[in-house]
């Protein structure tokens, strides 16, 4: 997260940021598809009570979040069966829009078969009383990918 939690549970168990992914392959190492997240994000917003008084928000909620997916991973930098990809995503929860940027690799070990890692960021835009505010969180994305 770009900002540092301060409540509990600061540390989730590992099944609080989970993902499954469906792209296709629209050639020329560009895949389109759709994504499901389980996740958290760190929020910190001000707010005002009924007798006007500023409130500072702290909280970390579990999202399910939805959105599509443009990844491009350029078959012809392909070395010893790894690959550069890009991926961007745009989603949406019930609270706010979700935007994307990974970058990383794939290995391929078998035609069928490749592992993903990659750095990726995340932001969460959402409105409190009317005002807008956004959380930041940084990710390290890793899969198992079955072609099919």
């Amino acid at each position: 997260h770009s900002s540092y939690p301060t409540i509990n549970p600061s540390k989730l168990n590992k099944f609080s940021n989970t993902a499954i992914a469906v792209l296709y392959d629209v050639g020329k190492g560009f895949y389109l598809g759709g994504e499901l997240r389980q996740e958290t994000f760190f929020q910190t917003f001000t707010g005002f009570d009924n007798q006007g008084v500023e409130w500072r928000y702290e909280q970390q909620p579990n999202f399910l979040s939805a959105g599509v997916a443009l990844r491009y991973s350029p078959d012809f930098l392909k070395i010893w069966g790894f690959e550069p990809l890009a991926q961007i995503n745009l989603g949406g929860t019930n609270v706010g829009y979700i935007s994307r940027l990974m970058l990383g690799f794939r290995y391929s070990p078998y035609p069928n078969l490749s592992f993903n890692l990659g750095m990726e960021t995340s932001a969460l835009f959402y409105r409190h009383d009317g005002r807008p505010f956004h959380s930041l969180k940084y990710d390290l994305n890793y899969g198992l990918a079955v072609n099919l």
